[in-house]
Formats: C-alpha cells, structure tokens, sequence
C-alpha cells in the first residue's frame, strides 16, 4: 500500500477545493451534499466535480493506485476507470463522507482490496497480506 501525506501544503489546497463545493452546493439547493449527491451530480459547480477530485488524489499520489502500487494512466480517470475510496466507510462517518483527508483514488483492482466497515487501511493491509511501509497509512482525528 502506498503512504499518502494528506498534510502537505498542495493537499490542503486541493482539499480546499472540495470543501468549497460543498459550500456552493449548500448556497445553491439549502442542504447538505452527501456521497451520493456529489457522485450523482453530471454537471460541474462552479467548476469542479467527481473528475476533478479523481485528478486532484490521481496528483497527490502521483498517478499510483493506494492499493496495488501500480500506475494509473491518466486518462483512465476521464474514462471513469479509478474510484475514490474511503479511508473511513462512509456508513461509519457519514460526516466524513465529502472530506478530502478521508478519501484516496484506487484502480479497478479495487475490487479485491475493499475496506469493510470499521475496518482502517492498516487493517486492510494485514488482512489482505498486501506490503506496507512501516508508517501508518493515514489517521484522521
């Protein structure tokens, strides 16, 4: 698995991003996005959507599947071939549903690597035998 700095200065900007979707979501329809609402939705607000967060993480973890280690081809991204995944399951933390710091890209592979509820990506890790860098993948607090 691969180690993803979600503290880095282009993270925060990038989260920022998303944070201000939901913002203008909340302006424009008076309620609260969730997972769904931001998958769903076909057409930007203000610029930015589903494809836009998948190039943000595909740039955080330079264009590498958090799971397999393996290259994402960047226009497999526009083919919606990459899912953004969970850190935290959404059914555990919904408020975390729509956080940048809770979500990372993986490939199609994914299939394999899918985080139960409740379980972390350290978890995941031993479960599935998968190597690990010794640090912890990521913690949100």
């Amino acid at each position: 698995m691969k180690y993803i700095d979600k503290t880095s200065e282009a993270s925060i900007n990038r989260a920022k991003r998303l944070e201000k979707w939901v913002e203008d979501y909340k302006k424009k329809f008076s309620t609260n996005p969730d997972w769904k609402i931001f998958k769903k939705r076909r057409r930007p607000l203000n610029g930015y959507d589903d494809q836009q967060l998948y190039l943000d993480l595909w740039e955080e973890q330079g264009g590498i599947c958090c799971y397999c280690g393996q290259e994402i081809p960047k226009p497999t991204i526009e083919k919606g071939r990459v899912s953004a995944e969970h850190i935290i399951h959404k059914s555990v933390r919904p408020d975390l549903s729509l956080k940048y710091k809770n979500l990372i890209l993986t490939c199609k592979g994914r299939e394999f690597t899918i985080i139960e509820k409740g379980e972390t990506l350290n978890d995941v890790a031993l479960r599935t035998g998968i190597p690990r860098e010794e640090k912890l993948y990521y913690s949100i607090n």
